[in-house]
């Protein structure tokens, strides 16, 4: 099997959509859709094509097997984002959702995001990780990590952070594999961190 971990393009949403919700399909469904998966993944598939904010493809990463079959996604960002990112995400959801629903969703999300926690500026947070179920056990996701972490060194940060939820023990168990260190907290969220440095 022949893997590349790329900059992600508008040509793969298909592929890349469906895994962003597979990532934390009850989260996102929730805060897009109001628990309708229809709606959640035209969502995702249009703010994809428009490129910029936080679910655009330019924010993204994509590992690919026989040159351009997405099996693989992660994001990244960090305190030194411009101030656009977020303009362009809201403007994706204004776009797709129009003014009255858009309150709706950032009530939502505001809701559930609150319980996450922001990187701090020696830290590279990471998200959206998901690999395709049939692609899984081959090391593509530790390929999507590692990806990020030499991300991490060129943009100076020491420290990988994601926040990963507690009653999902096949995702933290791989990440624990990974030398990430999981605290407990009083969300449903275990807050992880690992040294940048530390390449496995």
């Amino acid at each position: 099997m022949q893997l590349t971990v790329r900059p992600a393009q508008s040509e793969d949403a298909n592929g890349a959509t469906s895994l962003i919700l597979q990532s934390a399909f009850r989260m996102l469904n929730e805060i897009f859709g109001n628990g309708d998966a229809t709606v959640t993944g035209q969502y995702l598939m249009a703010a994809w094509q428009l490129g910029m904010g936080q679910y655009g493809y330019r924010n993204h990463w994509v590992a690919c097997v026989n040159h351009n079959d997405v099996v693989g996604v992660v994001t990244s960002w960090h305190d030194g984002l411009a101030a656009s990112f977020g303009r362009h995400t809201l403007n994706s959801i204004k776009q797709f959702f129009g003014v009255n629903e858009t309150l709706n969703v950032l009530a939502r999300s505001r809701r559930l995001t609150g319980m996450l926690s922001p990187p701090c500026g020696h830290q590279l947070a990471i998200g959206h990780v998901a690999v395709a179920e049939a692609y899984r056990q081959r090391g593509i996701g530790r390929s999507l990590i590692t990806a990020m972490q030499h991300r991490a060194l060129r943009l100076g940060k020491s420290e990988l952070v994601l926040d990963v939820e507690a009653d999902n023990p096949d995702a933290l168990a791989f990440y624990l594999s990974l030398g990430f260190e999981c605290a407990p907290s009083l969300t449903p969220f275990l807050h992880c961190t690992k040294p940048v440095a530390d390449i496995r």
